[in-house]
């Protein structure tokens, strides 16, 4: 009798039935298995950190919005892992919503496509068909879809994008608003204004103080939940972070 062995790494711990792993790391799946997120256990850890510091603070918003001052900088990584985090940690539903609209392409004939934001804003689809449902039972993603640059500001401002996270907010605890960086969309201060705050996160060795500085002088007169420093240390001076708590 012959024994294989394969060389590399361990494989990894098992998933248990909410996405979670036995070393803290935190997966999406949709109903269909498929996996759309996964945060590694050290990235998971920093960020219940940081949740704990807000609820121990002003306690966390109905609506939170996080963004940043320039793209690659991990927002959707972000957003999505503290979704995870608070449905698989607390009793509380939480919505993850993507506000980065993809460009209209053209459909092919048999495709069928998920209900997305835009369909409920301009189409009317009903809000239970836009909350994709994952194995967390009290988590939900909601995708953007596809909005031509030149109409991104309008539907940023747009009295039916109001309405339409105000009925998501009716139906879950917490709504995460994945917001476009800053100094890259001029759509970006509208979408966060849809939230309650926001929380701002810097990749380190991406974005230099000045844009920070320029991102967050752009964001004044909201309310601010923390500075979260994604991949490392960052060069953010310690009084921007002494700002908002960082």
């Amino acid at each position: 009798m012959k024994l294989s062995f394969s060389k590399g790494r361990k494989a990894p711990a098992p998933l248990d039935e909410l996405g979670g792993r036995a070393d803290g790391a935190l997966a999406i799946l949709l109903e269909d298995g498929e996996r759309v997120h996964m945060s590694a256990s050290r990235v998971t850890s920093a960020l219940r950190y940081f949740l704990a510091r807000v609820q121990a603070g002003t306690g966390l918003p109905r609506r939170l919005a996080i963004t940043s001052a320039l793209h690659g900088e991990g927002v959707t990584y972000v957003t999505r892992t503290l979704a995870a985090i608070i449905a698989y940690d607390t009793d509380s539903t939480v919505a993850s919503i993507d506000l980065n609209w993809r460009r209209p392409r053209e459909q092919e004939p048999d495709e069928v496509r998920p209900s997305t934001l835009v369909d409920a804003v301009e189409r009317g689809a009903p809000i239970e068909s836009i909350l994709r449902e994952t194995t967390n039972p009290r988590l939900f993603l909601v995708d953007s879809g596809e909005v031509a640059l030149a109409r991104r500001p309008g539907m940023a401002r747009s009295r039916g994008l109001q309405r339409v996270i105000n009925q998501i907010s009716e139906r879950v605890d917490h709504v995460l608003l994945d917001v476009p960086p800053v100094l890259a969309s001029s759509d970006a201060i509208l979408l966060t204004q849809l939230a309650d705050a926001y929380a701002f996160v810097v990749r380190h060795g991406t974005t230099a103080s000045t844009q920070v500085e320029m991102a967050l002088e752009e964001l004044r007169g909201m309310e601010g939940c923390g500075i979260i420093l994604n991949r490392a240390d960052s060069n953010v001076p310690p009084r921007l972070r002494r700002m908002l708590g960082a």
